[in-house]
């Protein structure tokens, strides 16, 4: 199970958030499917994910901190 230790977890984040997205787009917007109305608590999971993963992949990318204050 190596290439689960060397998954890239933050880039599988932020490609199941944009599938889930685009899906959910498709099944609003397409004219040949029936017209569906997503739940707020459906859109509120999607954007909560889109911001986890904008946490996610920022503090990832912190090269430097602050030194911390004298003691």
């Amino acid at each position: 199970m190596k290439w689960i230790a060397e998954l890239p977890s933050t880039n599988l984040r932020i490609l199941m958030t944009l599938v889930l997205v685009f899906a959910t787009g498709v099944k609003v917007v397409w004219p040949t499917v029936v017209a569906w109305e997503p739940t707020w608590e459906w859109l509120t999971f999607l954007c909560v994910m889109a911001g986890l993963d904008i946490t996610q992949y920022t503090a990832k990318r912190v090269t430097s901190f602050p030194p911390p204050p004298p003691s």
